[in-house]
């Protein structure tokens, strides 16, 4: 069998690691993969390393542009001879049922986001398909939005399992504490609230640092705000980019302030590794159990979240228990070769000879 990956290039920014644990994972199955990326992606050394086919497109954010881009692609991977069409998330659904159905090939899409759901439409009658919901609530989502006439699954997101971390979280808890913020990097009400309760809990705490790490390229606002309450001297942004997510698995503690309604893996290999979550609630995502996983706060403000990074180093026991709990639970539910067997089950199930030829 024959699987071409096709990623979009803003979800690409974010999952690169995701990329390739599948295409380690479906190799190790004696899939033959095709990596379908934009151009950015042939420059990255760590990308070089992947043995497999490759087809390249322009990568533009625009989604009609990418989408042109996309098609384009539809002869070398008919030339590829692809049995299967995986579309690595669900922005690229409609670009990607147009492309399997010109190839005569069926797809499986992946959903990881409400965002995501948000674009999707009825799978077509005809063309063999599944999709991958990473949630329970995104499982029913999609189910509603794609309609009768695809397979959808729910799969969890997997992640390699850690050993001990070579940095153990809040083991000086009076010392220097690194606290990583992921988040869109908008300033909105939820950043404002973490903002203001950092502030609050400046006087106690001097040694936090704050690493934001964000896809947004426009962060003056978040600037400006961090400015205005005297926080300067405790945040820096953390550059964007696939390469600096091992040095942030070394964190003390990860800080997710929105409900973005987003299942993000830089997430799930903190808990992994051991880094408590402190987190906003967020219906979406399964795996933040508040007291087992994850503090998970409903609707905090300003006090909430200074309460809650002064227990980093009043109370630091309950917060290594969380993570704790967190890595055992990543363990149980979030391994990548349950996801990788989740896929090459769907590939197997939509490109059976009953699904072949396709209905004209």
């Amino acid at each position: 069998m024959k699987v071409a990956l096709i990623s979009d290039p803003l979800w690409l920014m974010q999952e690169l690691t995701t990329l390739r644990r599948m295409v380690v994972g479906l190799v190790d199955e004696m899939v033959r993969v095709v990596r379908v990326v934009p151009q950015w992606v042939e420059q990255r050394e760590d990308v070089q390393t992947m043995t497999c086919q490759q087809v390249v497109y322009g990568g533009a954010r625009w989604r009609w542009l990418r989408d042109v881009q996309l098609r384009r692609q539809a002869t070398p991977m008919r030339q590829l001879e692809v049995d299967v069409l995986h579309l690595m998330d669900g922005s690229l659904q409609g670009v990607g049922t147009r492309l399997a159905g010109a190839m005569e090939v069926p797809m499986v899409c992946s959903v990881w986001s409400s965002a995501e759901v948000g674009l999707l439409r009825h799978h077509p009658q005809g063309l063999p398909g599944a999709y991958m919901a990473a949630t329970p609530a995104l499982l029913e989502a999609v189910q509603q939005r794609v309609g009768p006439h695809a397979q959808v699954v729910l799969a969890p997101p997997g992640v390699y399992s850690t050993d001990a971390a070579q940095h153990k979280p809040l083991e000086d808890p009076q010392g220097t504490l690194s606290c990583v913020v992921v988040g869109d990097g908008r300033a909105d009400e939820h950043y404002m609230a973490l903002l203001w309760g950092m502030a609050k809990a400046s006087e106690k705490l001097p040694q936090l640092m704050y690493f934001f790490y964000t896809v947004s390229t426009d962060q003056h606002q978040l600037w400006q705000a961090a400015e205005k309450l005297n926080l300067l001297e405790q945040m820096t942004v953390v550059p964007f980019d696939p390469g600096s997510r091992e040095l942030l698995m070394q964190a003390d503690v990860v800080i997710q302030p929105q409900p973005l309604g987003s299942v993000r893996s830089l997430v799930l290999e903190a808990m992994a590794a051991g880094r408590p979550i402190i987190s906003v609630a967020d219906p979406v995502l399964d795996y933040l159990l508040n007291g087992k996983t994850a503090k998970v706060l409903a609707e905090p403000g300003a006090d909430d979240w200074a309460t809650a990074l002064v227990n980093l180093v009043e109370q630091p026991h309950k917060y290594i228990e969380l993570g704790a709990g967190g890595r055992n639970y990543v363990r149980q539910h979030h391994s990548a070769s349950a996801y990788v067997t989740a896929a090459l089950k769907l590939y197997r199930a939509v490109a059976t000879p009953e699904n072949i030829p396709f209905e004209k």
